[in-house]
């Protein structure tokens, strides 16, 4: 029985986190016992104990044996006393240590009435008391705490980590809103120094064009070459400027539209016109092709900007001889204009970023243009603005197609472009 018992001992730390198979270990114990008592009552079981003699070879070997298995058992519990209150811990490591005590006082006995085996029934009494004090008595008065204990410990888990994703929640709500201030604070001085240059710079444009005529009146062709490359190096910084301006804007939240409903057909017509003339001096058709689209809700001005952009990215990517073709049509319920262009195309992994601020696919165009890296955010910042979507489509030397989305105008506010004379606003 002590034999077994220690088996059982040395098992169950194994079974601490895993269910025990119930059916199996009542069986297996059953058939245990049975040959045992079989064996007993047969006589074919081992001599223990010999009147005269005292105890047998088999009787101490078997205790020295039991003890190096307790001896095992307490040394697995010890590992996993991670698993256990630590007073279920306590009362278990000391009734395997009574246990072990218990063993080696039964090797010393040659009486039955003798001393050592009084001490081994004394201290296998403690054992079972200790036994009973981690475990029946645990199970009958708490059981809550033996059943739910790991639950416990998973909730007190869980509670460090929710107070630390609080803490770190509250550490970065604190740096947002430092980074909120300094955005702001970039936002501000950069719309103060971005107007602050752009007056000089229309002064130059407007002194250009007074001394282009002086030049122009005394044949000075060299005097207005140079004064030319003035005026594009102005025109391009005062864009930058505008671009800045226009960013700083849209990032602070103070850009406002005049959103009304219009014909996008007559809008992107008078578009083309100027950007015609700007594919012409680069050798590249303009095509627009237009299907029957409803009024769409924009803000002219920045419809403007958005085509404008668009065009003018497509021009500066695309080589002389090639065509850029401009559609107008409807398609999930709102208005699109796309601009395509036979250019060297957007590598893929560059779309996911062509949108963001000073983010370039390219770093100059066919023609040596530079880009500022602004217009393409602006172009989305506003197309997003009206409750739009900007989508792009590209491969590497196929070209790009870029596409707008606006919303349609409610269909009671008719066209407010000046065919009805009307001045709705959102």
């Amino acid at each position: 029985a002590r034999a077994f018992e220690s088996v059982a001992l040395l098992i169950a730390p194994l079974f601490v986190a895993r269910a025990v198979p119930l059916a199996g270990t009542l069986l297996g114990s059953g058939a245990v016992f049975g040959a045992l008592a079989a064996a007993i009552f047969s006589g074919r079981f081992p001599a223990c104990f010999v009147d005269g003699q005292g105890l047998t070879g088999f009787k101490i070997g078997s205790e020295y044996m039991i003890v190096l298995t307790l001896a095992g058992a307490l040394l697995l519990l010890a590992r996993r006393r991670g698993c256990f209150e630590p007073p279920v811990f306590r009362a278990l490591a000391l009734s395997i240590v009574f246990k072990i005590g218990t063993e080696v006082s039964f090797t010393l006995y040659t009486d039955v009435y003798g001393f050592s085996n009084l001490i081994g029934h004394l201290l296998k009494l403690v054992s079972i008391a200790l036994i009973y004090r981690a475990l029946v008595e645990t199970a009958i008065a708490r059981p809550f705490e033996l059943l739910f204990r790991e639950l416990k410990h998973s909730e007190a888990a869980l509670q460090a980590e929710n107070i630390e994703l609080a803490q770190a929640q509250e550490a970065l709500r604190r740096k947002n809103e430092e980074l909120a201030a300094l955005i702001a604070e970039k936002n501000e001085l950069l719309g103060i120094a971005a107007h602050d240059i752009r007056s000089p710079l229309a002064a130059i444009g407007m002194y250009a064009t007074l001394l282009s005529r002086t030049l122009a009146a005394r044949g000075d062709a060299e005097g207005l070459r140079l004064l030319a490359v003035i005026r594009r190096t102005n025109d391009r910084a005062f864009a930058m400027v505008s671009n800045v301006l226009d960013m700083t804007a849209i990032e602070s939240g103070r850009l406002r539209l005049e959103a009304r409903s219009h014909d996008l057909r007559r809008l992107v017509e008078e578009i083309l016109e100027v950007q015609r003339s700007l594919a012409q001096g680069k050798g590249i058709e303009i095509d627009f092709e237009c299907e029957e689209v409803a009024p769409a809700c924009v803000d002219p001005a920045r419809f403007e900007q958005v085509l404008s952009n668009l065009l003018s990215n497509a021009l500066k990517f695309s080589p002389a001889g090639t065509r850029v073709t401009v559609r107008l049509f409807g398609r999930d319920g709102r208005a699109a204009v796309s601009v395509h262009d036979q250019g060297i195309g957007i590598a893929p992994e560059s779309l996911g970023r062509i949108f963001l601020p000073f983010a370039t696919a390219a770093a100059e165009g066919t023609a040596g243009e530079r880009s500022t890296g602004l217009g393409l955010a602006i172009v989305k910042k506003i197309v997003e603005s009206h409750g739009g979507r900007i989508e792009v489509d590209s491969a590497v030397g196929g070209g790009s197609t870029f596409t707008a989305l606006f919303p349609l105008a409610p269909p009671e506010t008719g066209v407010a472009d000046g065919a009805s004379g009307r001045d709705e606003r959102m």
